[in-house]
């Protein structure tokens, strides 16, 4: 519509990462849109937002798991053209 041609689309995510004593183990959803200019193909906006849940542990605190939860909008728009 209007010269833009909008893909939308969602997947199951899962971050797993064990780095400097700090273990996360998080899966949840994402969703992403794409909006992109019809006749360039050329990107003007992209919003991508999760939601993952699982925990964290710390070496220092032996056993201990803390429930983690990570909510993120990320949005990258061309502003000029």
């Amino acid at each position: 519509e209007n010269g833009t041609t909008s893909i939308s689309g969602g997947s199951a995510v899962t971050m797993d990462t064990d780095e400097s004593g700090t273990v996360m183990s998080l899966s949840g959803a994402q969703e992403m849109l794409i909006e992109a200019t019809t006749t360039t193909g050329l990107l003007k906006k992209m919003m991508v937002s999760s939601k993952v849940e699982g925990f964290s542990k710390m070496d220092q605190m032996g056993t201990v798991e803390i429930p983690t939860t990570i909510d993120s909008t990320i949005t990258y728009e061309i502003t000029q053209e």
